[in-house]
């Protein structure tokens, strides 16, 4: 009996789907200079985005996104840039107020998680709200526990539009080792 329920879990694991290649996107080094003022105004952001959300993780968990919401990625030699256009077909509707940092979350709200270690297992969440409020922690999967003590030192600016919202941000780079002044 047990040589066949290991038989059988064997099978279903061989039928099991395969999980999905995660996506790749190419990010490029940006060539003008651009403000971080909330206004997706300069030529970067005419041409395709980076890519766009299909997911929602509030309200709900992993659901396809119902509005569309487009993500430029891009970098210079001092900071990585992010750049947001959501969509809303109700713009009077969306969330948004001025408040302290990291405490936006009742709001609309939308950023990113960086895996600097590569592990998918930390992360530094990157997050601001329609008005460039921002929100950062640290992730730490092992313990589910998010740390909202963590600053970042970064800019962030929002702003509401016709067709919802747009909102920048902007993270230093760390030091090349080029630019490290020497120990001594």
């Amino acid at each position: 009996m047990l040589f066949a329920l290991l038989v059988s879990a064997l099978a279903l694991a061989q039928d099991a789907p395969k999980e999905a290649a995660k996506p790749v996107y190419r990010v490029t080094r940006m060539t003008d200079t651009i403000r971080v003022d909330g206004r997706l105004d300069e030529s970067a952001y005419s041409a395709p985005p980076t890519f766009e959300l299909a997911y929602e993780t509030r309200p709900a968990e992993n659901k396809p996104a119902p509005v569309r919401t487009e993500v430029w990625i891009t970098f210079d030699s001092s900071n990585l840039y992010a750049a947001f256009r959501a969509h809303d077909p109700d713009p009077k509707q969306i969330r948004a107020r001025y408040s302290d940092r990291d405490n936006a979350f009742g709001d609309d709200f939308l950023g990113i998680v960086l895996d600097t270690f590569n592990d998918q297992r930390r992360g530094f969440e990157f997050f601001a709200n329609p008005l460039g409020v921002q929100m950062d922690l640290t992730q730490n999967e092992m313990t589910g526990n998010e740390d909202a003590s963590w600053d970042a030192i970064w800019e962030s600016a929002g702003r509401i539009t016709a067709d919802g919202y747009e909102v920048r941000c902007a993270s230093p780079s760390p030091p090349s080792a080029s630019r490290r002044p020497a120990a001594r």
